[in-house]
């Protein structure tokens, strides 16, 4: 289970405070006994309601405990806990604040998706970017389409770098893709980009199925969807969709199996309902995913437009969507990962109207209403043979078997259980990369 919130703690210790003093005061009224009947019965029920109104306030203020330090909001995950199970909130086209030149111009009708810069961003919790470079002379330039935004790649490698090595609680996600509408597929983008992750290289983690928040502080996780100059740096997408939801996508890392992405990037359509459906029917399958030791990877992308991509049609569906996803978290009806959640507008306040803000913290505050499957934590099959998480292991499914329960030592706290390891290797092909673990269960 999570830790939750310090404010919940507190919140507990003030309502049993509260309702002790108040039921004290009740059993003090009963045997001082006040001058008459209905004076105390007045009394009794005057105090009765306000122990009332305090639950209620009490009650209230502990479900919803929130985290009050954004800026280093992870410190408050398991460092056991498989980053596949969290929910973190991300800006699609994370740099299409500012743009550069004449570019500029373009950008005043189209292209301007969030407000915000990236060191406003990371201050507010988010944790997830969506970079897109494309070779720009002897560097890499962040665009937007054909846009160029104000942002070079390795400044923004090294702000986010800097960011988590001065909040070593912290980690973040850039996902990538090559911007070839600006450059042609230049040739040089290879090994151009292999040439600059190097350099961060010591901040940099390996992709693996089941990589932990442990593993990851302090780090940046670089996933790729297009191929570059060998060696991988992080992860590879594969088969991501276009203008739709796939359960087909996967990712893999250096020496590590592909393992499932369920990617929604539903982003043009003709009603926003449609929109809305393909964030709801997202959610509704990652939330199922929670405790669960399959490690699948989601992606679920708020971010869209009407009919074509200008400004007031993305400002139009940020308003309307990532209201609508904050509801769907806020509702209590989706406990479990809403994955990585890409929007528009992100941490922009909600005087805009676009729910940046108040999606990027119910993003954050959500990861603390679910228990999330851990390494190491208890998995036993069917059949009652035990088993745990893989523990710092490349492969996907690897598992260590512990023992052989009877049904007189469940758990297997009699010191005098039979264990029998010899010869054992687990269910049949749990080795192997699509093994299915459904039928497991965690206690």
């Amino acid at each position: 289970m999570n830790n939750p919130p310090a404010d919940f703690h507190r919140g507990v210790i003030v309502l049993i405070y509260t309702t002790y003093a108040t039921k004290s005061s009740i059993s003090l009224c009963r045997k001082k006994k006040f001058s008459t009947f209905v004076g105390t019965h007045l009394f009794i029920s005057f105090m009765k309601k306000v122990l009332f109104v305090i639950l209620i306030f009490f009650a209230g203020f502990v479900a919803k405990a929130q985290v009050t330090d954004y800026q280093n909001w992870m410190a408050q995950l398991d460092d056991d806990a498989f980053v596949c199970q969290l929910s973190v909130p991300g800006a699609h086209d994370a740099c299409a604040s500012s743009f550069s030149g004449w570019d500029a111009l373009g950008a005043a009708f189209s292209g301007t998706v969030q407000t915000k810069t990236i060191e406003a961003m990371l201050t507010s919790g988010v944790r997830l970017f969506d970079l897109r470079p494309a070779v720009n002379g002897s560097k890499l330039s962040v665009y937007h389409g054909t846009l160029q935004t104000s942002y070079d790649f390795n400044p923004v490698m090294e702000e986010l770098r800097d960011y988590v090595s001065q909040h070593p609680s912290e980690f973040c996600v850039v996902v990538m893709r090559h911007e070839t509408d600006e450059d042609g597929n230049n040739a040089n983008f290879g090994s151009m980009l292999q040439t600059s992750l190097t350099q961060f290289g010591d901040h940099l983690v390996n992709f693996r199925p089941n990589l932990t928040v442990g593993e990851a502080r302090g780090k940046i996780l670089f996933l790729s969807r297009d191929e570059y100059n060998a060696p991988i740096r992080g992860g590879r997408i594969l088969n991501w969709p276009g203008n739709s939801s796939t359960n087909d996508a996967s990712c893999y890392g250096l020496e590590t199996y592909k393992c499932p992405m369920w990617v929604q990037d539903f982003f043009e359509y003709s009603d926003v309902n449609d929109k809305k459906n393909a964030i709801e029917t997202m959610l509704n399958q990652s939330r199922q995913l929670a405790g669960k030791y399959n490690y699948t990877w989601v992606i679920n992308e708020t971010s869209g437009y009407k009919g074509t991509g200008t400004n007031s049609a993305c400002q139009a569906n940020a308003k309307n969507c990532n209201k609508y996803m904050q509801e769907l978290l806020a509702s209590g009806n989706y406990n479990g990962p809403a994955g990585l959640v890409f929007m528009d507008y992100a941490a922009d306040g909600d005087n805009s109207g676009y729910y940046g803000l108040s999606l990027t913290k119910e993003i954050i505050n959500h990861n603390f209403r679910y228990t999330m499957a851990k390494q190491g934590d208890a998995i036993y099959d069917a059949s009652g043979n035990l088993f745990v998480a893989s523990k710092g292991r490349d492969m996907m499914w690897e598992a260590k078997f512990l023992r052989k329960e009877g049904p007189s030592q469940p758990g297997g706290e009699d010191s005098n259980a039979a264990s029998r390891l010899d010869g054992v290797t687990g269910p049949t092909g749990w080795q192997t990369e699509d093994f299915d673990d459904s039928g497991w269960q965690t206690k």
